[in-house]
Parts: structure tokens; C-alpha cells; sequence
């Protein structure tokens, strides 16, 4: 999905969605390449993370959160607000109006895995993982960056 982000702007992405099984990845653009949300993976302990902070995996990093899994065949809402001013990132995710998770650091320490890199690093992606989901809206729009 186009997003008109470029490297230094600030955004908010919306988007709702039903998840009927598997895992959600939400590529985003930061800076000159991107990073990937995952939620609900890793099913046995349905883990939400951004992977890659400093080379971890979303399911041991700081931003990892257990437990939060998503209700299949309900419709939730996920709300991401990217700040990033010059070589920092401020990444505040939440899920069904509540915090899930957060980032701020560097946009250097940030990847994503090579398996879900989009070709043109300022697209936004939706990425079902071994399963079903069902994107009703997604909505992306640039924000003040002195807006919190």
C-alpha cells in the first residue's frame, strides 16, 4: 500500500481488521528502510513484538508483550503512530484503544526479516502468516511531529 511518507515524517497508520487464524505482520517505513509489527505470533504463547530491535526477534526484545492475543473472528483495531525526527524513532502501537507496545530508540537499530521486506521501502504492507485475516480499513496519514 503506498503510504507518501518520506524518510523524517511523522505518520499515524489505522487499520482494522478480523483475524480468523495465524499471525499479523504490519510493515512500516521508518527512515530509508522498514520494520515489521508482528502480532500473534508464535501461536503457543501468542506474542506481539517489533522485530528487529538491535538484531532481536519480536518475541524477546523490549518491545515484546505476551499474552495479548487476538480474538479470532472479532473485529479489532490497531492504531500505530511513527514519530521520527532525523536518526530517532518513536514507535506507540495500540490495540483495541489500549497500549500494546512501544519503541523509541534509533531507526538504525530497527530491520526487518528479509522474508517480508517490501520492495520499496516507503510502501506500508499487511501480511497474514499462516492464516486468514480480513482487512476491513487501513488508513494512513501524516501527523505533526510535536503531536503526542
Amino acid at each position: 500500500m503506498p503510504s507518501g511518507i518520506t524518510d523524517n515524517d511523522s505518520y499515524e497508520l489505522r487499520c482494522e481488521f478480523t483475524q480468523i487464524n495465524g499471525s499479523l505482520v504490519i510493515v512500516l517505513p521508518i527512515g530509508d528502510h522498514q520494520v515489521g509489527l508482528y502480532m500473534n505470533c508464535y501461536q503457543e504463547q501468542s506474542t506481539t513484538g517489533i522485530q528487529w530491535v538491535e538484531e532481536t526477534l519480536g518475541d524477546v526484545n523490549e518491545t515484546t508483550v505476551k499474552g495479548r492475543k487476538l480474538v479470532a473472528n472479532k473485529k479489532h483495531s490497531v492504531v500505530i503512530r511513527v514519530h521520527q525526527p532525523v536518526s530517532e524513532v518513536d514507535i506507540a502501537v495500540t490495540l483495541n484503544d489500549e497500549p500494546l507496545t512501544a519503541y523509541r530508540g534509533y531507526k538504525s537499530d530497527l530491520r526487518l526479516h528479509p522474508e517480508v521486506q517490501l520492495s520499496n521501502t516507503k510502501m506500508v504492507g499487511l501480511v497474514a502468516v499462516m492464516g486468514t485475516i480480513t482487512f476491513h480499513t487501513c488508513d494512513i496519514r501524516k501527523i505533526d511531529p510535536d503531536t503526542k
